[in-house]
C-alpha cells in the first residue's frame, strides 16, 4: 500500500517533466499529458493485500508522449 501511495506523485512528476517543452518552439507543438484522476483514497484493508488503482493518462498532444521509466520507492 505504500507502495501506490508514492507512485502516483512519481508518475505524474515525470508525465510532466515529459511534456515541457525544450525550447520555445516546442511550446507551440508536442505532448501534452491530462491526468483524468489527480487523487484516490483507498479504503482500508487488511496487512498483506494487494491493492491497485489505475490513474488514467490521456496525450492531448500533437506529438506522441513517452513515459520513460517508473520506479517505485
Amino acid at each position: 500500500m505504500r507502495t501506490l501511495r508514492y507512485l502516483f506523485p512519481f508518475l505524474l512528476l515525470l508525465a510532466l517533466a515529459a511534456a515541457l517543452p525544450a525550447t520555445a518552439q516546442e511550446s507551440l507543438s508536442g505532448p501534452e499529458a491530462v491526468f483524468l484522476e489527480t487523487s484516490y483514497k483507498f479504503p482500508m484493508v487488511v496487512e498483506g493485500i494487494e491493492v491497485i488503482h489505475d490513474f488514467p493518462v490521456r496525450n492531448q498532444g500533437s506529438e506522441d508522449l513517452r513515459i520513460i521509466k517508473v520506479q517505485t520507492t
